[in-house]
């Protein structure tokens, strides 16, 4: 998968995002197609602080989502080096980590 995404960045498709959001996924987006864009859209919209946010992740496709946010969640079945951009980490996907981290991590 490694190599594929090697290959498929050195084409110089300079419209798409190719990033890996699973051992065996390649997602393959419009660069205007980004979550990061939504929460920004939204943090500005609603005059949120960066600290009023949270995010929850898995993907490597998600590490700029989590960067922009005050609370990153990342999902236990993530990768290591998405783990690394954490604030927290949550149940996996398969465990309901979404609803799990949001009463942990969020709600008072």
């Amino acid at each position: 998968m490694q190599d594929l995404q090697a290959y498929l960045n050195s084409l110089g498709l300079t419209s798409v995002t190719i990033l890996r959001s699973g051992r065996f996924y390649l997602e393959i987006t419009s660069k205007e197609a980004r979550k990061s864009s939504g929460i920004d859209y939204i943090s500005r919209k609603e005059n949120l602080k960066k600290e009023e946010t949270a995010a929850f992740g898995d993907g490597h496709n998600d590490i700029p989502m989590l960067e922009m946010v005050g609370f990153p969640i990342v999902m236990a079945n993530a990768f290591k080096d998405v783990k690394a951009h954490a604030f927290k980490i949550t149940k996996s996907n398969d465990e309901d980590g979404v609803s799990y981290g949001i009463h942990r991590y969020l709600v008072s």
